[in-house]
């Protein structure tokens, strides 16, 4: 039997063997009064402390902040950036990352953070378990119910009980005390999968500290895999969407596949005509960067000359899963000298091409702009790479920009870039590394926030030239010949290839093994949609 530590938490309080071992395993403390106030709410920058130190994680002080609202003087700087890989962040209107680490952690926050730092895998929830039990389910985010199911299946969180035999609640947005934080965090990191609860919920347990349970062994070949479309034999270039849907692009026309139909979107060879005068051309090349206009010497042209851009050379195409948008990529260009062809590349969504939602500018041959333009896209910024043309151009980098495609905005970012090695992620960071044997595992990280670099290492043997990469959640994963790996963080500025899903554990319902993956990514309820080039289908793991 403990003795009484605090002066508020008697050895008859209902969190008291709870909270007393904490404290010796040094997890935990209270504050100088002599109190622990266990009746009082707990705030996000609180709790990530509890975790960090509940769960035996160094706090190591930060070289720089993830969070625009937790700098590196905040008290709670190291916990946050320690918890961050585990507790839900927030961006704002202005792109910014944001932990609010003073408002009140709720519940359904906590089931999370605690199942992914126990590192329970989600595909073995059962979601439907929620309605089950809870009337408020409801209340419960789409994308936290596969935490919360996990969390309440392995008795680290129960929900409220009802009365008269109706189901009982659960409370997802409630917040928590920091006696109740205390309960979860002993059950979780101390004990495993004990079911004693909370004041309030139901008891289903009689287990209590010092008391073990065994972990949860997943079964295997559990995850089905589906077809969803045919993919024609030929595309100059494509995307598939969370929703299993089809863009691709052949002989400069732009289609679309879903439910089995293929239409035809817009033909570059017909459904494009603009005119423009040079001295319209120029001035716009004048107040584009300075790459885009060379020496400026277009003395030679008529203000009367007409420039005839009557084509629109489709490039590429890229997937915002955020918004579930896809963007076409197009060029035009009219050729008026051997020397100086004029070039304009524009931004479209694929189902409206009436209107560019960005324009790039105006440029020329000897400026480079004409070679092919690379973009990706996460949420509404995309980052663009031009080619330069390196007989012309003394330029000798790639140049990459930054485009805002909500308004159309465009910003010069930063040279030297390999675009197949670098990897937009929605909360604005950049990863990028190199693939070469001398290189290779070598790494950066550029935050736009701090603009600056900084140096990581990645562990993974089995990355290489074709290696196909995805960004989920601010998580980057990748297709091996044995399955999809995850970039996991392994330390300060470490990221290591682990595990994420097998072949060997796929129920494959036509018999055909997993081809070569051309793209993969994550929909809303975590499935895996992939583009299986080997059998020429978009397929699906249902997770």
């Amino acid at each position: 039997m403990y003795e009484q530590t605090f002066d508020d938490v008697p050895v008859n309080h209902w969190a008291f063997l709870y909270i007393e071992e904490l404290v010796e395993r040094g997890a935990i403390n209270g504050f100088p009064d002599g109190n622990f106030y266990p009746n009082e709410t707990v705030s996000r920058g609180q709790f990530a402390k509890i975790m960090v130190t509940a769960a035996g994680l160094t706090a190591a002080p930060a070289s720089r902040s993830s969070f625009a609202d937790v700098p590196l003087t905040h008290w709670a700087s190291p916990f946050v950036e320690t918890a961050k890989s585990y507790m839900t962040a927030y961006q704002n209107s202005a792109g910014q990352m944001l932990f609010k680490p003073d408002e009140a952690a709720v519940r359904e926050d906590i089931a999370v953070a605690v199942v992914m730092l126990k590192g329970y895998d989600t595909r073995l929830a059962d979601i439907s378990l929620l309605d089950v039990m809870f009337s408020d389910a409801y209340s419960i985010s789409a994308a936290a119910k596969p935490y919360v199911a996990l969390a309440v299946e392995n008795g680290i969180i129960s929900g409220y009980p009802g009365t008269n035999g109706e189901k009982g609640t659960f409370g997802g947005q409630r917040t928590i005390t920091r006696g109740e934080a205390a309960a979860m965090l002993w059950r979780a990191f101390q004990y495993g999968d004990d079911n004693k609860v909370i004041p309030g919920e139901e008891e289903s347990s009689t287990v209590k500290p010092g008391d073990s349970q065994n972990p949860v062994t997943p079964p295997a070949d559990q995850y089905t895999v589906e077809t969803l479309e045919s993919l024609p034999n030929r595309m100059d270039d494509y995307i598939i969407t969370k929703t299993g849907q089809v863009y691709y692009l052949q002989e400069n026309r732009l289609y679309h596949i879903a439910d089995g139909k293929t239409e035809q979107l817009f033909d570059g060879n017909t459904d494009y005509y603009k005119e423009v005068t040079a001295l319209d051309f120029v001035k716009r090349l004048l107040e584009g960067p300075e790459e885009n206009y060379g020496n400026g010497n277009f003395e030679f042209l008529d203000e009367s000359d007409l420039l005839y851009f009557d084509r629109m050379h489709l490039l590429q195409l890229t997937y915002d899963a955020v918004n579930d948008r896809v963007y076409v990529v197009g060029m035009t260009n009219q050729q008026s000298m051997a020397l100086l062809d004029f070039y304009t590349v524009q931004i479209y969504q694929a189902e409206d091409m009436n209107a560019p939602v960005a324009e790039i500018p105006y440029g020329t041959y000897t400026t480079g702009v004409g070679w092919i333009p690379w973009i990706q896209c996460a949420g509404d910024t995309l980052l663009y790479t031009t080619y330069p043309d390196t007989g012309y151009n003394h330029y000798e980098d790639n140049i990459a920009k930054i485009v805002n495609v909500s308004t159309g905005g465009l910003s010069y970012f930063c040279d030297n870039f390999e675009e197949t090695c670098t990897h937009l992620q929605v909360n604005g960071e950049i990863i990028r590394w190199w693939r070469s044997y001398v290189l290779r595992g070598s790494a950066q990280r550029f935050v736009l926030s701090s603009g600056s670099w900084e140096t990581i290492n990645i562990v993974a043997d089995n990355l290489n030239d074709d290696t196909i990469f995805c960004t989920d959640q601010n998580q980057i994963f990748y297709a091996a010949t044995d399955g999809i790996y995850r970039l996991g963080e392994a330390g300060t500025n470490r990221l290591k290839g682990e595990v994420f899903l097998s072949w060997e554990d796929l129920n494959i319902q036509d018999g055909k093994s997993i081809g070569e993956i051309g793209q993969f990514l994550f929909d809303d309820s975590g499935n895996i949609i992939f583009a299986d080039l080997t059998h020429q289908v978009v397929r699906r793991i249902k997770v």
